[in-house]
């Protein structure tokens, strides 16, 4: 049973990638502030917080 959900669900998926990706028709919804803006900028700041993290140096304290 659970073989013929996932067979449905995939053929649900592949249905609504093509829809998306028609060349007659272009949804607007690929224009949307969070695809557009929010994502790239959120990648950029996930990449910069990674390199933040490689290359930061802890300090030493110092004792007397």
């Amino acid at each position: 049973m659970n073989a013929i959900a996932e067979t449905i669900g995939a053929q649900t998926l592949e249905a609504n990638y093509y829809q998306i990706r028609s060349a007659t028709k272009i949804d607007a919804d690929i224009f949307s502030f969070r695809r557009i803006s929010l994502a790239p900028l959120v990648v950029m700041l996930g990449y910069g917080f990674i390199l933040y993290a490689i290359m930061y140096k802890p300090r030493k304290l110092e004792t007397a």
